[in-house]
């Protein structure tokens, strides 16, 4: 399977705070903010150059290993995503 973007989550210690989402923008070479909304989040995977072999839009790992996989854009949630581990995986509203 490959995608337009990957997104994997650092593993983090155990008794780290969930609340940093994996899915964020970069704002700096050392800063990175959430996306304000799916819309953002959607125009830049679609800046994004994509081979034609691409099959998903956009893949995303939790640090415990959960996968999700959003086929297209249309699948992408307007919603916060969080993951059964506890860790935020996408946060809108910068």
């Amino acid at each position: 399977m490959k995608s337009i973007i990957v997104y994997s989550a650092l593993k983090l210690p155990v008794n780290s705070i969930f609340n940093i989402s994996i899915v964020q923008k970069k704002i700096s070479n050392s800063e990175y903010v959430d996306f304000v909304n799916k819309l953002e989040f959607t125009d830049y995977v679609d800046s994004l150059y994509a081979p034609l072999d691409v099959n998903t839009y956009c893949d995303i790992t939790c640090q415990c290993s959960k996968k999700y996989t959003y086929s297209s854009k249309d699948d992408v949630p307007s919603d916060n995503v969080i993951c059964s581990c506890g860790r935020k995986v996408i946060e809108f509203g910068a």
